[in-house]
């Protein structure tokens, strides 16, 4: 589920990222689009990535998880100090997306090695293969209708879920686990 909702939500950020920052904030923070784009692709890998930490806290092993926690932090402020001074504001993203990256998959290696169940399944590949069709879609539309104002944005947002639950449907990208939890 996490790649599901997660999943449509960022490749939207990436699509229309300088719009987004335009209509909220103003055109002087469209230069900002890189850092939101590496910052948003680094939270979703995180949140992907990490949803063993649930598990490892059930297990008890918030020793471990401190361990991780602190090792990425003096990572993060390591490679802030290093990438900043070279590249600014995409090096704090980068920084900050890489220490987050490196959190999650330590959750995640950690999380099977204890458990030995695996958070990567098969069927995702049928995901990845509607959400790159819906983003070759929306994207392809955005270089001819320009975004300008909200109303623009939210007619995007609206086509580019219409376009990937419709296929989300039509291709059966959900396990039985999914559909009965969708029937209930």
């Amino acid at each position: 589920w996490t790649l599901l909702i997660n999943l449509p939500i960022i490749s939207f950020f990436v699509i229309f990222s300088k719009q987004i920052l335009t209509i909220l904030f103003g055109s002087e923070y469209a230069g900002g689009s890189g850092s939101l784009i590496i910052l948003g692709i680094g939270f979703f890998l995180f949140s992907f990535l990490s949803i063993s930490s649930s598990l490892l806290n059930m297990m008890k092993k918030s020793k471990l998880i401190l361990f991780n926690s602190t090792v990425v932090v003096i990572l993060n402020i390591i490679l802030n100090f290093l990438l900043i001074p070279k590249y600014g504001m995409i090096g704090g993203a980068i920084a900050t997306s890489i220490s987050l990256i490196i959190l999650g998959a330590l959750s995640c290696s950690e999380g099977w090695y204890f458990t030995k169940l695996q958070p990567i399944q098969k069927y995702y590949l049928r995901i990845l293969v509607v959400l790159g069709f819906t983003y070759m879609i929306v994207f392809g539309l955005s270089k001819i209708i320009d975004v300008v104002s909200f109303v623009d944005l939210a007619f995007f947002s609206f086509y580019f879920m219409g376009i990937y639950t419709a296929l989300i449907l039509l291709t059966r990208s959900f396990n039985i686990k999914d559909v009965n939890l969708i029937r209930e």
